[in-house]
């Protein structure tokens, strides 16, 4: 894997690394805090989207997904569906 994009973000007084890296399938994004996974998402976009996204909408399918990477951790999506499992296992 080779990093292509990688942003840092703070939320609630931690610095968040927001990652893509270039797989033989395609992008992956990720995101990390002190080198750790956030929680299990990994988003990804096949080339052809990438090439899509860039021909049809002059936009990057890739720094999409970093902005949802971002935006998952910020609304605490990850807690939220703890909850809801925590909930349902009660």
């Amino acid at each position: 894997m080779k990093v292509v994009k990688s942003k840092k973000f703070t939320f609630e007084n931690n610095t968040y690394d927001v990652t893509a890296v270039s797989t033989d399938e395609g992008f992956k994004v990720f995101a990390e805090l002190n080198g750790k996974r956030v929680n299990p998402y990994v988003y990804g976009a096949s080339f052809e989207i990438e090439a899509d996204c860039n021909v049809q909408n002059n936009e990057s399918a890739v720094d999409h997904l970093m902005d949802l990477a971002q935006s998952d951790i910020e609304q605490k999506i990850w807690g939220q569906y703890l909850s809801a499992v925590k909930q349902e296992n009660t």
